[in-house]
C-alpha cells in the first residue's frame, strides 16, 4: 500500500486498504509471509469457479493442508535421497580401497 498506483488498482479492484493483509494472509497458501507466483496464479484461476466466500475460505484451508502434506513428504524425500547419498559414498569408498590394496 506504499505505492500509490498498487492502492489505485487494488480500489478499482474492490479491495480496500484495510482489507490488504486480509486479502494477502488468504493467498498466502504456504504460510510464510512471502507469495510466488504459483500460489497467485493457483488461487486466482480456483478463485474464479468459486462462488460464496465459504467456498473460497474452505479452499484455502484445503490448500494449505495440502500444503504442509506436500512440504511433509519433500522432506522425507530429501532425508532418504541423503541416506541413499551416504550410502553411495560409503559404498564407493570401499570399493576404492579395496582398489588401493
Amino acid at each position: 500500500w506504499h505505492k500509490p498506483e498498487v492502492l489505485v488498482r487494488f480500489r478499482h479492484l474492490g479491495v480496500e486498504p484495510v482489507d490488504g493483509h486480509s486479502l494477502f494472509e488468504m493467498l498466502d497458501i504456504s504460510e510464510d509471509d512471502e507469495l510466488d507466483i504459483e500460489e497467485f496464479v493457483a488461487v486466482c484461476l480456483r478463485a474464479k469457479t468459486l462462488t460464496r466466500p465459504v467456498d473460497l475460505q474452505s479452499f484455502i484451508q484445503q490448500s494449505r493442508r495440502t500444503h504442509q502434506v506436500v512440504q511433509r513428504h519433500m522432506e522425507s524425500l530429501e532425508r532418504r535421497v541423503e541416506s541413499v547419498i551416504l550410502k553411495l559414498d560409503s559404498a564407493v569408498g570401499v570399493t576404492n580401497l579395496r582398489d588401493r590394496a
